[in-house]
């Protein structure tokens, strides 16, 4: 698709997508930094607890900085929809019969692309710049949590960080969807962007008394769908699955606006 291949070379080419790698893993290392403050101030064993990349992910406080790695991913589209209209991009594609869906679609598509990318690329950076300070695999086991060390030889250090990335990709690009129609509401590029955040912050609360399998947090916590029990695969399936609903949903709606902007002129 011509549309998609657009979006993808407007968060690529403008060099968007690299500058967000990188405040995604500078994130990264300040989450790695408290980890560093923790264990000196509960006197643990620093050698233990960055004896290797493998151990620092699994302790890693990337929790905490969720909200603010939402709101930085959301520089790659979320005010994109904002810029079509006063460009007059929008109206062009509106003027085309048929073009409406086929717009949805690439938007949608390439906030997934680029977010989810965004977001394994930003942690390989991270590894990038702690590799030469430690081995990527640890060659203690009782040094680390048994059921992510086992995860972790199992899937290989590649695979763990894509499938690390994968899980948090795909909702804050579900997230940073919302920052896609909310310009019909709130005109506004910052609007755009600040509603992720905010939107993040509200689902968390409402879902924090739901089911586990409900919960915003849980479901988007990859230190909780990636540990090596006999659910591991189908929690991780499970929760890949609903955010790939979410995200097919968020462009329902944006499809539901331009629509509706398109049939009343």
């Amino acid at each position: 698709m011509k549309e998609l291949k657009a979006e993808l070379k407007r968060g690529i080419l403008h060099g968007k997508i690299i500058y967000v790698m990188m405040m995604v893993a500078i994130l990264f290392a300040l989450g790695w930094t408290e980890n560093l403050s923790q264990a000196i101030e509960f006197r643990e064993n620093a050698n233990v607890v960055f004896s290797s990349i493998q151990h620092v992910l699994y302790v890693l406080y990337f929790d905490r900085f969720k909200a603010v790695m939402i709101a930085v991913l959301s520089l790659l589209c979320a005010g994109s929809v904002y810029e079509d209209i006063s460009s007059g991009f929008f109206l062009f594609q509106k003027l085309r019969v048929g073009r409406i869906e086929r717009y949805v679609i690439s938007k949608i598509a390439a906030n997934m692309f680029l977010v989810t990318t965004a977001t394994i690329g930003g942690i390989w950076l991270f590894v990038a710049f702690v590799r030469p300070l430690m081995p990527l695999v640890g060659n203690n086991p009782q040094q680390d949590i048994v059921e992510y060390y086992d995860i972790y030889q199992t899937l290989g250090p590649i695979l763990y960080l894509a499938a690390m990335g994968l899980i948090f990709g795909l909702s804050a690009s579900f997230f940073t969807s919302f920052g896609l129609w909310i310009v019909f509401y709130m005109p506004d590029r910052f609007a755009a962007h600040a509603i992720s955040f905010l939107v993040y912050y509200g689902l968390l609360s409402i879902t924090d008394f739901l089911p586990k399998e409900l919960d915003i947090w849980n479901l988007t916590s990859a230190a909780k769908m990636l540990r090596m029990t006999d659910s591991s695969f189908w929690n991780y399936l499970y929760s890949v699955s609903l955010l790939l609903v979410l995200n097919a949903i968020s462009g329902i709606v944006l499809w539901k606006k331009l629509k509706g902007r398109y049939e009343n002129g």
